[in-house]
C-alpha cells in the first residue's frame, strides 16, 4: 500500500475515533470509507460519507466541537463546508 493512502487512511481514522467520542451513535459512516475499515482494502476514497441524525442548525457547531478534540493524538481537525 503506497504511504499516502496508509496516511490518509490513518488521518480518517483519527477523525472516526473524534466522531464516535462526539456523536456516539447518532452518525453513521457509510461509503467508501466505511467498507475500507471493513474489508481491509476496499477502492480508495477521497472523503467520509456520514448519515447524522439530530438538529442540522446545530450539526457544523458540533463538528467543529469534535475537530478539536483533545485525543492525544496530536491533531486538530477545521472542519468546512463545501465551497
Amino acid at each position: 500500500m503506497l504511504v499516502v493512502r496508509v496516511r490518509q487512511i490513518a488521518v480518517f481514522k483519527r477523525f472516526t475515533a473524534r466522531r464516535v467520542s462526539a456523536f456516539g451513535s447518532r452518525v453513521v459512516l457509510k461509503g467508501g470509507f466505511a467498507l475500507e475499515l471493513r474489508l481491509h482494502g476496499a477502492r480508495a476514497t477521497r472523503d467520509m460519507d456520514l448519515r447524522v441524525s439530530g438538529d442540522p442548525g446545530a450539526l457544523l457547531t458540533e463538528l467543529h466541537a469534535a475537530g478539536r478534540m483533545d485525543l492525544g493524538d496530536f491533531m486538530t481537525f477545521e472542519i468546512r463546508r463545501d465551497a
